[in-house]
């Protein structure tokens, strides 16, 4: 017993070391797994500032739909339920969801999709919902976990346009400028609503993209500003929360562009589903937020012109037909027929014409989205809220977020 050889040594310790690796593996493991478990199940929201239904409206201003308000908010939660068991997914990494956007062809195969934009309008949606859903701001962070892992091309501080979630390593692509200043958006939304999160700070988050976009976006207006959509409430709020007062040299420098988008003669909506429809119907909704933001007080922005396009726009646009994409199995290039539609809400709310606001309420609560149009589906909900006076951003972020130190 007392004459072990060299080799039994060898033995022997290699015996040991295994075990003690294994005991370190296993204990790895089980350390992942529980912070996979947290990450998926974070702790729930109590700080909410404005839970679900937050009616901010002025009646003076805005007029809501003929039903009663009760009715409004079923509506929403019957859509949002449907919504967040239909289009948002969770990512294959621990804490992360995505809103799928379509499908693209990668080499031989097709891969889901998601660009900048949807996640953008998913984080909106997960603001607006807290307090009716406790797990509203643990969304909001899983996509926003989404949106920073997916770095851009062109800047690291934002996203790719689109990314294939199950394409790993993802292809970096260029950002999307017109898709990032939502994201920025979302992300004071997010600080109005709940401060910060266990996870991430949105103040500082949102200060850097937008210190990564601006140098872009100035370039993008000096030498293809037709490729922007003019986004005035945008600019000033970035303006506000930055004292960055090129955000309002930006616009400034758009805002003729900017009322020239829905002047056109081509500016009545097709419903073709191309890229030029979905920047027109962007231009269209951006121009609506603008107006209805200054409380009565018109801005021009919504002259004569645009609001004949506005009413021909609904009234085309809101035939069941149209809107029934329930059987719906293409991907569609830009923007349904349905997201045009949602796109007008704002618009038709500046007119302060109730017939013309039942007619868009009701056009989007008779709507069929299709499993395939998850913007479509999105920006309904949105429009949702909208109509029914959910929407408080412009009651209440200009008060919440302080100007940057800077100012």
């Amino acid at each position: 017993m007392n004459n072990l050889t060299a080799a039994d040594l060898t033995v022997i310790f290699n015996a040991v070391l295994f075990v003690i690796l294994l005991a370190a593996a296993i204990l790895l493991i089980r350390r992942i797994r529980q912070r996979r478990t947290a990450l998926n199940q974070p702790a729930n929201s109590t700080q909410v500032a404005f839970p679900f239904p937050q009616r901010q409206v002025d009646r003076e201003r805005q007029m809501l739909p003929t039903q009663p308000v009760e009715e409004l908010d079923k509506e929403i939660r019957v859509a949002y339920r449907d919504w967040l068991s239909i289009y948002l997914l969770p990512d294959a990494e621990p804490g992360r969801a995505f809103l799928r956007t379509g499908v693209a062809r990668n080499w031989m195969r097709y891969q889901v999709t998601a660009t900048s934009f949807s996640q953008a309008l998913a984080m909106l949606v997960s603001v607006l919902v807290a307090g009716e859903d406790p797990q509203a701001q643990a969304q909001f962070d899983r996509i926003l976990a989404f949106c920073l892992s997916h770095s851009s091309a062109n800047a690291p501080d934002l996203m790719s346009w689109q990314v294939m979630p199950d394409v790993v390593p993802s292809r970096r692509l260029d950002s999307d400028l017109n898709a990032e200043p939502w994201i920025a958006f979302a992300l004071l939304a997010a600080q109005a609503q709940w401060g910060r999160s266990e996870r991430f700070q949105y103040e500082i988050l949102a200060r850097r993209r937008l210190e990564a976009l601006l140098p872009l976006y100035q370039q993008a207006a000096q030498t293809e500003p037709q490729a922007l959509v003019y986004s005035p409430t945008f600019y000033q709020l970035f303006a506000h929360v930055t004292a960055e007062q090129a955000w309002k040299a930006i616009e400034d420098s758009l805002a003729a562009q900017g009322r020239a988008q829905w002047s056109g003669t081509h500016a009545i909506f097709n419903a073709d589903n191309s890229p030029e429809e979905a920047k027109l119907g962007l231009s269209i909704l951006q121009l609506g937020i603008a107006e209805l933001e200054q409380a009565g007080k018109p801005t021009g922005k919504l002259t004569g012109e645009v609001e004949k396009r506005v009413r021909e726009s609904v009234a085309q646009l809101a035939q069941a037909e149209l809107l029934d994409e329930s059987a719906l199995h293409i991907e569609p290039e830009g923007f349904s027929s349905l997201s045009l539609l949602a796109c007008c809400t704002p618009a038709v709310l500046c007119l302060n014409d109730q017939a013309l606001v039942d007619q868009q309420w009701q056009a989007l609560t008779l709507a069929k989205p299709g499993r395939h149009d998850p913007i479509g589906a999105t920006l309904r909900l949105l429009s949702l809220m909208q109509l029914s006076g959910n929407i408080w951003f412009d009651k209440v972020m200009w008060n919440e977020l302080p100007p940057s130190p800077k100012g």
